[in-house]
């Protein structure tokens, strides 16, 4: 799931709100050395969201197995290995695994959750990075939902139905961490995971880039 598309939910959000209306993402990225690896992703997506986004042609996120495939049909370095649907009573659950062979293949799928990450070679080091939020979506030109905006009250409220889910990122390299910008490190030194919580992701002041270097 992009952030275009977690944009484009928060939009259904402000216009019907309901008490359970929420969303959560988790995508762990594991690196070969050869810059090649392993993406699962986790999305938690609410019954009640579900139903709001019915027959909505803005509401394109991967809903089941028939949608992930579609979005990696036309990949190229790309490997669906699997797809797993979970319903409870309040959330649909889908994990997708894709191997890749290369870290730009994944990026290239239909609402990418990490396209705006980006893996480059530096010299012996490597460097992951992922952009991270949005302006705060409180009005003007530069809201991501138009001019008119969210005012403080119902940013309030989106943030209040999103209390509890979060988009997390985990990113683990073929070798030691020499450094990151943000998130914690595992024990292990190899792995470090981003914490985000969706309340928190509508009211950022700025966005930021995490940087994860090996």
């Amino acid at each position: 799931m992009s952030f275009r598309s977690v944009r484009r939910i928060s939009t259904l959000a402000a216009i019907v709100v309901v008490t359970t209306s929420c969303l959560g993402l988790r995508v762990e990225t594991r690196f070969n050395a050869d810059g090649s690896g392993t993406m699962v992703m986790r999305m938690v997506i609410s019954n009640a969201l579900l139903e709001m986004g019915e027959g909505d042609a803005s509401f394109d996120i991967p809903l089941n197995r028939k949608d992930m495939e579609s979005a990696f049909a036309d990949v190229d370095g790309v490997i669906l290995v699997e797809v797993v649907v979970e319903e409870t009573e309040e959330n649909r659950i889908i994990t997708s695994i894709v191997d890749f062979d290369r870290f730009e293949a994944p990026l290239g799928a239909n609402d990418s959750p990490v396209d705006s990450a980006r893996l480059r070679v530096d010299g012996e080091t490597t460097i992951y990075s992922l952009n991270v939020g949005e302006a705060k979506m409180t009005g003007g030109d530069e809201s991501p939902i138009g001019v008119d905006g969210l005012d403080e009250a119902m940013l309030s409220t989106i943030q209040a139905l999103l209390e509890g889910y979060s988009m997390e990122y985990l990113i683990t390299a073929p070798s030691q961490v020499i450094r990151h910008s943000h998130g914690e490190l595992t024990e292990d030194g190899r792995s470090v995971l981003l914490v985000l919580p969706m309340a928190d992701y509508f009211a950022l002041d700025e966005p930021y880039t995490v940087e994860v270097v090996w």
